[in-house]
């Protein structure tokens, strides 16, 4: 039996009395797009008309924290996009101060084929930060507050099972009705943009995870890279997330960039 939950992501700059309504109603969890402080917010996420939208993201998180009433189902949650300049554990504590309590960081969108950025920028410098936020993690203990990719990271060590969104099969719905595939997927955009579309008007779910299951099979995202065979992480890497895999010559057997 599976269990159905909804979720929507936000960049948090809109949250009205009836969209407050509307989650409670359908019980949609809520995330937030918000990278930090001011500085590191608004290196990427400007308006339309190069404005701050620092303000307006930060006192929208405060409201939502407040009208879950502490319903984890409800949330809010964050997403971060790690920038190797930005001081991750002061994000990681300035969100706490808020009351959030789960929190993602995500690596830039990188394919085998973009590199990186300047003489700051690397694999390493991801690494590190991605260090800072575990040690705040760790100092703080509160076993309540959940980082994904703390999770993710720790249970590859632990007898008791899979981490709890391991099994877990994300559909997402834009919003004109077309389906597509997991959009965590669209580093590796020559083969994302060329997916088969299905919409809801037309497709059960049922048959829209069937495809999707045959798609990645197809491409080999499950599968082990050659190139990490005989290493001796390979069985906690995994060769890396699967969209930062991807080369246009390689398709997805490579490790990942990072």
């Amino acid at each position: 039996k599976a269990s159905l939950g909804f979720a929507i992501q936000t960049n948090g700059t809109i949250l009205s009395p009836a969209w407050l309504e509307a989650f409670s109603r359908h019980r949609v969890h809520v995330g937030v797009s918000i990278d930090g402080d001011r500085l590191a917010h608004d290196r990427h996420r400007l308006d339309k008309r190069g404005r701050s939208t620092f303000e307006t993201t930060k006192r929208n998180l405060e409201r939502l924290v407040d009208w879950s009433n502490d319903d984890r189902a409800l949330g809010p949650s964050t997403i971060s996009v790690l920038d190797w300049r930005n001081d991750l554990a002061e994000i990681y504590r300035s969100f706490r101060a808020m009351g959030v309590r789960e929190m993602s960081f995500l690596l830039p969108d990188r394919s085998r084929d973009d590199g990186f950025a300047g003489d700051g920028e690397t694999a390493a410098a991801y690494g590190r930060q991605l260090a800072d936020v575990f040690e705040a993690w760790l100092k703080e203990d509160d076993a309540s507050v959940f980082v994904r990719q703390i999770e993710r990271a720790l249970a590859r060590f632990r007898l008791g099972g899979p981490m709890r969104s391991e099994n877990v099969q994300i559909v997402v719905v834009q919003s004109d009705g077309s389906i597509a595939l997991n959009d965590s997927y669209i580093p590796a955009l020559p083969w994302y943009r060329d997916l088969p579309q299905t919409s809801v008007d037309d497709t059960p779910l049922r048959d829209h995870l069937t495809l999707v299951r045959s798609l990645e099979s197809e491409a080999g995202l499950h599968s082990l890279p050659s190139g990490c065979n005989g290493c001796e992480w390979a069985r906690l890497c995994r060769g890396g997330d699967v969209e930062n895999r991807f080369s246009r010559n390689g398709g997805f057997n490579n490790p990942s960039a990072y």
